[in-house]
């Protein structure tokens, strides 16, 4: 299985972050309202941050949301499997 990701920030800023939040995805959760919620308390840490969301065998629907999502929180990244 290979990930590819969506943008490499976490590869370009690995030194400068303190806390990485790791989020494997499926359908059964709505994971983009899930991360939605994480936000303001990850912003609220004051601390260097990044969330990776791995998804494997998602419907296009909810990799289209994270997607979109990512767009607008820099510190989010989307990893899916090819």
């Amino acid at each position: 299985m290979q990930m590819t990701a969506t943008k490499t920030t976490s590869l370009q800023r690995a030194d400068e972050i303190e806390l990485s939040v790791v989020l494997a995805a499926n359908d059964r959760v709505n994971v983009a309202d899930a991360l939605r919620q994480y936000r303001p308390a990850l912003d609220a840490l004051d601390r260097s941050y990044e969330v990776l969301c791995a998804i494997e065998g998602t419907a296009e629907k909810t990799i289209a949301a994270l997607n979109a999502l990512a767009e607008d929180w820099p510190e989010l990244e989307v990893l899916e499997s090819r």
